[in-house]
């Protein structure tokens, strides 16, 4: 009876003191519950070779990459990439940073590189790129952001029923951030693009967005700020808050702002600084917590156009504040 062979990964943890080597900036663990240290990584980082970290498949284990100790280029460092590709699981619990390189410095983790339908990435340590670098974030089923993440653009993308949870702030040097997953929030959230870039860049939402219905410090949900710089567009492509209400959503910066689905939040406010039109395509449910209070729940302020879509219902338990010329489509 013919069949597949599933050949199985090794568990990886990069650690001081570890053995392992590197092969054309490759290590390839051949046993289980292997270690490579930083040094090593940093050496030839340092030297311009981008180094891959996989899990193999010829142990045993579930194939997860740990990082237990920092890795960090060295200043002046030639330009490479970082990647760590597992089989199953990519836990970060000390810092990736190429900030200091020459060149753009990539950080890509790819969790699930088996394409088995398992495997999560969980970051509780700080991810910095370098000043031109990307940084990019793949899982099978959720991606768990729990420190801030730095790059010249940031993406993360999971299967079709997985998510992002966010509890640290996203930033980019004038590239985009790109959610391909469903967004929850799990803390106070900051997303920008403009940090010493003033044109910023585009702020992509394109899944759902929602809180993980737990109060936060304020006895509210968990916020949601924005900043897109003078020339982003920040777009949420479907429903915020409709599976779990969203604290306060600002945006201080931006373009056109785009809501193609509902929006259930505390209040939802933009600055005047937004230089572009705002679309609002689905219904518009603002209260704290049901309780109608004297602040203003709902200040829309631009430099364009307000567009309510058909359907646009506003609900709101305090004040309406709309600037600038208002149309319904």
């Amino acid at each position: 009876m013919a069949g597949k062979w599933l050949l199985d990964p090794r568990n990886v943890a990069i650690q001081t003191g570890g053995t392992g080597t590197l092969t054309g900036g490759v290590f390839t663990p051949l046993t289980d519950s292997a270690t490579i240290a930083p040094a090593t990584i940093i050496s030839a980082l340092d030297g311009g070779t981008s180094v891959e970290i996989n899990t193999g498949d010829t142990g045993i284990q579930a194939g997860n990459i740990t990082v237990l100790n920092a890795v960090a280029a060295s200043p002046g460092a030639a330009n490479a990439s970082l990647t760590l590709k597992a089989a199953n699981d990519i836990i970060v619990n000390d810092g990736l940073n190429l900030s200091s390189m020459l060149g753009s410095g990539n950080i890509t983790l790819l969790a699930d590189a088996d394409s088995s339908g398992l495997g999560n990435i969980a970051v509780s340590a700080p991810i910095t790129a370098g000043g031109n670098g990307i940084v990019t974030l793949e899982g099978a089923s959720r991606i768990t952001i729990g420190a801030a993440v730095k790059g010249k653009s940031v993406s993360f993308k999971t299967e079709v029923t997985g998510q992002t949870r966010l509890s640290g702030d996203i930033t980019t040097f004038g590239g985009s951030i790109t959610f391909n997953s469903a967004v929850v929030l799990t803390g106070n959230t900051t997303l920008k693009t403009n940090q010493d870039a003033p044109d910023g860049a585009a702020i992509s939402l394109n899944k759902a967005v929602d809180s993980d219905g737990l109060s936060g410090p304020t006895g509210l949900f968990w916020d949601l700020n924005l900043e897109a710089g003078n020339k982003g567009d920040i777009t949420f492509a479907q429903a915020v808050g409709v599976g779990s209400r969203l604290g306060d959503i600002t945006v201080a910066s931006g373009k056109d702002l785009a809501f193609q689905g509902a929006v259930r939040s505390e209040s939802l406010s933009t600055s005047r600084v937004l230089g572009g039109n705002i679309l609002l395509n689905g219904s518009l449910n603002f209260s704290n917590h049901g309780i109608a209070t004297a602040t203003v729940e709902l200040n829309l302020d631009t430099i364009g156009r307000i567009t309510l879509k058909s359907g646009a219902d506003v609900t709101s338990g305090g004040a309406i504040s709309l600037r600038d010329i208002v149309t319904g489509k």
